[in-house]
């Protein structure tokens, strides 16, 4: 035996004589039905290892902050071992485990310390992160001591915890706060985690953001993303903060109940789906506003009003896509695109006013907007995508002077007898094949389908366009 290991085994003789407990050659005793492994002698620290007792069954589980033997003896709980309380490994009734309490004596928390127990409750006062994978759908009751700080994880850690309905945080902790059961930072800049259960939020003055991920060097959020799921969608109305500057993508994407929100003019931008499928039925978008992401409010089927800010440059693709119940837009004159399929099938759209700064309408940006009977289109606009008003109820449309291109398909199955007043005094160019016309071919040649007016003179200079050519049944040059 070298010296290291004689002097390691008489330090455990010695101290096994001192406890009330048996110790074994491996540095393991037992106490309240836990095994502990001995962690240092000389600090007299602790590491719990795993249940003894085959047939116990508790629901409620306090790990002790320290053991005192008979002798008087003070040893430290400092450690929660790999598969601690693993319910799938013991047989100790631990899948029963409904309510944890950690002490502030412990540095770090292992792997697999409590897979497969239910824990609903949890008491932290440790500094370290609690690796609670096998606890994010489980958890309803969060309390965090004096001590919790948790800053070895990222901010959104407590966005994982799906079913968290009452969170408290220790009046001494330097790390959080609560307000209005709400979990933020202790500044109240961030908000951490949002409970289930709760309808409102009125967030303090001071909240700038929501906690964040980087995934794929891009910032996301997911403290909602539980509320996208069907048991929980109780959020009804969202009050933001003045400090409040960016609604990241996907934000409130789901939340099926949220039918009101107030946005702040310190707002700069609203990313890509942050509000799709949505109960929302009006919003007012602050001119602080810049950009609107793709499909900010796709499938938002209640909702009937929209202001959109003046210094918005673009109507993204989708924006707007299947907002069944929109009936008026009005677009500011500092709009220079309206996207792909920006009100598709915005069904009840019965009045578009397009600013005057609109150079081009994307692919199929009004398609199936059956109400839209008519529009004024501005005189700075230069491209009509292919698509864009097919399969509305048009019955007139005047198409400015400035327009330069018109694609295929641009008035398909357009309203019958659609009148179609053309002001360039040369045919806008297309990308159709020379078979192929701005309308469908069942119409073309019938001016009880549609009629189309072109400038005095411009006839012949139309003519020499096979796809205007297909036209010239219902062509007239009259304006």
């Amino acid at each position: 035996m070298s010296t290291k290991q004689f002097l390691r085994t008489a330090a455990v003789a010695i101290w096994a004589a001192l406890v009330a407990v048996p110790v074994q050659a491996d540095d393991y005793f037992r106490h309240g039905g836990i095994r502990y492994k001995i962690e240092s002698f000389i600090d007299q620290e602790l590491r719990v290892t795993y249940p003894e007792e085959a047939d116990h069954e508790t629901t409620d589980l306090v790990i002790p902050a320290t053991i005192k033997t008979k002798q008087g003896q003070v040893w430290t709980v400092t450690a929660i071992g790999e598969n601690a309380f693993n319910a799938d490994l013991y047989k100790a009734g631990y899948k029963s485990l409904r309510s944890v309490t950690i002490p502030k004596t412990v540095k770090i928390i292992h792997k697999d310390a409590f897979k497969s127990c239910k824990v609903t409750m949890l008491t932290v006062n440790c500094a370290k992160p609690f690796p609670a994978e096998h606890l994010y759908k489980t958890l309803v009751t969060l309390n965090l001591g004096q001590l919790a700080t948790f800053k070895e994880v990222g901010e959104d850690y407590f966005s994982r915890f799906k079913k968290i309905r009452t969170i408290t945080v220790a009046p001494q902790n330097k790390n959080f706060a609560v307000e209005d059961g709400v979990l933020y930072n202790k500044a109240k800049t961030v908000l951490l985690c949002f409970p289930r259960g709760k309808s409102v939020l009125r967030m303090p003055a001071t909240v700038q953001r929501f906690a964040i991920e980087i995934v794929s060097d891009k910032p996301q959020t997911e403290v909602f993303s539980g509320l996208s799921r069907d048991e929980n969608t109780d959020i009804t109305e969202i009050h933001f903060s003045p400090a409040f500057k960016e609604i990241l993508p996907y934000t409130f994407s789901d939340c099926k109940n949220l039918e009101r929100v107030t946005l702040p003019n310190t707002l700069t931008s609203i990313g890509s789906s942050a509000f799709s499928r949505t109960k929302l039925s009006s919003v007012v978008i602050p001119n602080s506003v810049t950009e609107i992401g793709d499909g900010a409010f796709w499938g938002c089927k209640s909702l009937k009003q929209i202001t959109l800010p003046n210094t918005l440059t673009k109507i993204s693709d989708h924006m707007f896509d299947d907002c069944k119940a929109l009936e008026r837009i009005v677009i500011p004159n500092s709009v220079a695109e309206i996207g792909w399929c920006a009100f598709y099938e915005c069904k009840s759209l019965k009045e578009v006013v397009i600013g005057n700064g609109v150079k081009k309408i994307g692919e199929s940006a009004f398609k199936k907007c059956q109400s839209l009977t008519a529009i004024s289109l501005p005189n700075t606009l230069e491209i009509i995508c292919s698509s864009a008003f097919s399969e509305t109820g048009l019955k007139t449309i005047d198409i400015p002077a400035s327009v330069k291109t018109i694609d295929c398909y641009a008035l398909y199955s357009a309203g019958k007898g659609v009148v179609i007043n053309c002001y360039p005094q040369n045919p806008p160019s297309n990308k159709c094949a020379s078979d192929c016309s701005i309308f469908n071919s069942d119409r073309i040649s019938d001016p009880s389908n549609v009629t189309l007016h072109i400038p005095r003179g411009a006839k012949e200079r139309y003519l020499r366009s096979a796809q205007y050519r297909l036209l010239e049944k219902v062509m007239i040059d009259d304006l």
